[in-house]
């Protein structure tokens, strides 16, 4: 049985974008960088974000006092306080050339003829830390270095210890101090240099720990130690030598935070975060129980967040499952996402607004508490439809920014409304001669992975092709690596055999092709 012919959408959005109900021309564009300070040597992320998936390209070349890698491209849907789409979000590696506060300019970003360009941002790069004074004529010694020496209550910093070694040795091992009011987090691996200081060769190795402070005041760290043992001199008596060394003591003031001034309720969370809900999915079957998900995304002391307040609609309750973390320790701190989800015994009635969840968290940056703002879309189809699940939302999408939109002039107004019919009819005709193969060659990555959610709404009973395809396509799209341009071509044109494979069998059978 032929399904119903959709409502000539291509006709409808050409018409509305002109005449000003939709945003024509490139879409908004922002950008940051992450983290805000970090030593020469060391590397800083710099986010492109474009409110749309269509290829653009974004223009380097004023980034002179940086080496750019290009690490991918993440593509996802947001939702915030009403607002939702598609964005995109272009990914390069910064390492500095010099020290000092750096600016990144303004960069070109273009998509077709539109050009636009994202706002100036600021990098502070400070120097290698410099050896200890008292190096020279010593073959051992142990320095120690803090990233903050006033951090607030819960901001995470880094203390590092560095060894130098003029001699070599079998082993060596570095013993932190204790950290008294502190919460301390070893970081994995070490890092191994040299450095030549009055005509001397050095070896040098350092470890990090991020310390997070659980009490304001003044905090003396003592000193760290490091053993050696030395490659035994055939000339010595007595084989290979042990030597030991201690590192300075530190002194830390940690600062209280400043009290909360409400209204609502502070997460807990010091850094900075990014707050969207969805359901899953948002359409529901008969039988089917909604998971609302609360996903809060950022980075700071992200394991120690509380869940955020959830307002119900009325005649809904809710069943809270067990938060999940999916982040990791950097060297300045911590990056992921904590993600609370409530598994729902009913749905409210279509039309009735989920009320607002708000997040609120204290900015180090700038001292001061922020509240973002998010609600999940409600579905509208009816209760016995199948809806189109939202696609996942990353932690490199920020919050949400608002697209400019021209209004075009009068007569062009006057124009294409006169014109609508014609367009409407042309498009019928455009549409019954169009394939849906056809359509499927020219879909973007977030569009395909969508059709393969229609086509597969429930992981555990879909095929097994339509399945594994569209695992494979949303890992390369939402797990936040970056996106080699052949295996997303092979992963998209896979999921485009599996879907015309999927219709052809479904059109054989007279069933209902997916997503109409």
């Amino acid at each position: 049985m032929r399904a119903r012919r959709p409502l000539p959408g291509l006709a409808l959005a050409v018409w509305l974008a002109w005449l000003g109900l939709a945003s024509p021309g490139l879409a908004g564009v922002t950008a940051e960088v992450e983290p805000r300070e970090i030593e020469l040597g060391e590397s800083a992320l710099l986010r492109v974000v474009v409110d749309d998936d269509r290829p653009a390209t974004v223009a380097l070349s004023g980034l002179t006092d940086f080496l750019v890698t290009p690490r991918g491209q993440v593509v996802g849907n947001r939702t915030a306080e009403g607002t939702s789409g598609t964005v995109a979000v272009y990914r390069f590696e910064l390492i500095p050339k010099r020290a000092g506060e750096l600016t990144l300019p303004p960069l070109a970003v273009t998509m077709g003829e539109k050009t636009t360009h994202t706002p100036a941002l600021r990098l502070v790069v400070r120097p290698r830390p410099a050896p200890p004074p008292d190096l020279t004529g010593r073959e051992f010694a142990l320095d120690a270095q803090i990233s903050n020496a006033a951090p607030f209550v819960g901001e995470l910093f880094r203390y590092t210890l560095r060894l130098f070694r003029s001699r070599a040795v079998e082993t060596a091992a570095v013993t932190p101090p204790e950290f008294p009011g502190f919460a301390a987090i070893p970081l994995p691996g070490q890092r191994d240099g040299e450095i030549t200081v009055g005509g001397r060769h050095f070896a040098v190795t350092e470890v990090d720990y991020l310390l997070r402070p659980t009490r304001s005041g003044q905090v003396d760290l003592a000193p760290g130690a490091a053993a050696c043992r030395e490659v035994a001199d055939p000339d010595h008596v007595g084989g290979a030598r042990s030597r030991t060394c201690a590192g300075p003591p530190l002194a830390v003031t940690v600062r209280p935070l400043p009290p909360f001034p409400g209204p609502g309720t502070w997460s807990g969370l010091v850094g900075r975060a990014n707050l969207t809900v969805r359901l899953e999915p948002p359409g529901l079957g008969v039988g089917m129980r909604p998971t609302l998900v609360v996903t809060v995304s950022g980075r700071g002391n992200l394991p120690d967040v509380s869940p955020p307040p959830v307002p119900l609609p009325q005649g809904v309750t809710a069943q809270a499952l067990a938060p999940q973390d999916d982040g990791s320790y950097g060297p300045t701190d911590y990056q992921g996402t904590r993600t609370f989800r409530y598994l729902l015994a009913a749905m409210p009635p279509n039309g009735q607004p989920w009320p607002e969840i708000r997040l609120t968290f204290f900015d180090p940056e700038t001292a001061s508490y922020t509240t973002v703002r998010a609600r999940p879309e409600m579905p509208t189809a009816p209760a016995s439809g199948v809806g189109t699940p939202e696609p996942a939302v990353h932690p490199d999408l920020p919050p949400v920014t608002t697209r400019d939109a021209t209004p075009p002039s009068w007569p062009l107004v006057l124009l294409l409304a006169l014109a609508g019919p014609g367009l409407f009819l042309a498009d019928g005709i455009w549409r019954q001669r169009r394939s849906r193969p056809a359509a499927l060659a020219g879909a973007s990555p977030s569009a395909l992975a969508e059709a393969l959610r229609r086509a597969a709404p429930d992981q555990a009973t879909a095929p097994p092709a339509v399945r594994d395809a569209r695992s494979r396509l949303e890992r390369l799209l939402y797990s936040g690596r970056p996106v080699d341009p052949a295996e997303l071509a092979t992963a998209m044109a896979s999921g485009r055999r599996v879907l015309e494979d999927s219709m052809r069998g479904r059109r054989k059978r007279g069933l209902r092709r997916p997503g109409t």
